[in-house]
């Protein structure tokens, strides 16, 4: 496997050098304040039922990788949803349990676990049912470049950047929204303001980023380099890699189906581009779990329906 492992050898902070070096910063330093927590726990029987809470937005590609992994796992959980439109993940309350202010959260039996990649792990690693990383180290470390090439990437700014039409005119009106909302939190807790600051850099960025054809093209380039490189991975295999569906799959799962949504697929992959990143698309639509976890979710009538809502509070606070 090590000859596999070292095709892949422009790494994912490789990547970052290009398109998502300025505005991912801010991203970066939110998650060097609040680290994620351990994925081991020592002594837990995981193999008993036990109340776990997710706090999650449906439409968010974080949220889905890791309801799509509960999904796979059999992991049974109370979801709560943390409206992102609204700016209520920005709320003190939740603040207070995820100081990076992003879903997903996951709390197990009082244990909180931030980080979508951490609590992904954390899953496949403290439930029963089927394994979600492989067991040979080659493998892993294929699995883990996967993972990392999709953390890393600046999907954020795909999916505001690429947004066509009212959808994403209005999606986009909100962020200058969202910068006034952080400063008026920020003055009135004084014990976070520190956590709404740092916020506050990274929605400013944001801001920039959502605006500028040059980035937003950037991005788009830097994905179809990705693209490149996993239609050659895929182009033999079922998974990314190989008979085995991992953690991998699941986030790739959520990746491909942005593109989908913001109509970036007959860029990426149609035409007769990319015809092994298409197939693969195609097998994973079929996996259980896709139609509740992203679909269901993440399409445009039930988008605009989310958006109008947030219009609606925005000027008349219901």
């Amino acid at each position: 496997m090590a000859t596999q492992a070292n095709t892949l050898s422009n790494t994912p902070e490789a990547e970052k050098d290009g398109a998502n070096s300025g505005f991912q910063r801010a991203v970066v330093q939110l998650k060097e304040r609040h680290p994620a927590p351990s994925i081991e726990r020592d002594g837990l029987d995981t193999s008993a039922d036990r109340p776990v809470v997710l706090y999650h937005f449906g439409p968010s590609i974080c949220s889905q990788k890791v309801r799509l992994t509960l999904a796979a796992k059999g992991v049974k959980s109370e979801n709560r949803e943390v409206n992102l439109f609204i700016d209520e993940n920005l709320e003190p309350d939740y603040m207070r349990i995820n100081p990076r202010g992003v879903v997903p959260t996951l709390i197990d039996d009082g244990y909180t676990v931030i980080d979508s990649a951490a609590i992904m792990r954390y899953i496949d690693r403290n439930f029963p049912g089927p394994e979600l990383e492989p067991e040979d180290e080659g493998l892993k470390e294929v699995m883990q470049y996967w993972l990392d090439a999709q953390d890393q990437f600046p999907i954020r700014g795909l999916t505001y950047g690429n947004f066509k039409g009212i959808i994403g005119n209005l999606v986009r009106s909100h962020t200058p929204n969202r910068i006034a909302t952080l400063k008026r939190l920020r003055d009135a807790n004084s014990d976070l303001a520190e956590d709404y600051e740092a916020k506050l850099r990274d929605t400013d960025q944001w801001l920039g980023e959502q605006g500028d054809t040059k980035i937003v093209g950037n991005i788009n380039a830097q994905m179809e380099s990705l693209l490149d490189r996993l239609d050659q991975q895929v182009k033999d295999k079922k998974w990314l890699v190989g008979d085995q569906f991992t953690l991998a799959d699941i986030a790739w799962m959520t990746i491909l189906a942005r593109i989908d949504f913001v109509d970036l697929d007959k860029q990426m992959w149609g035409d007769g581009r990319r015809p092994f990143v298409k197939d693969y698309y195609d097998r994973l639509k079929e996996t259980p779990g896709f139609d509740e976890q992203i679909r269901h979710y993440q399409n445009k009538p039930d988008m605009l329906k989310r958006i109008i809502g947030e219009v609606i509070h925005r000027f008349f606070g219901k």
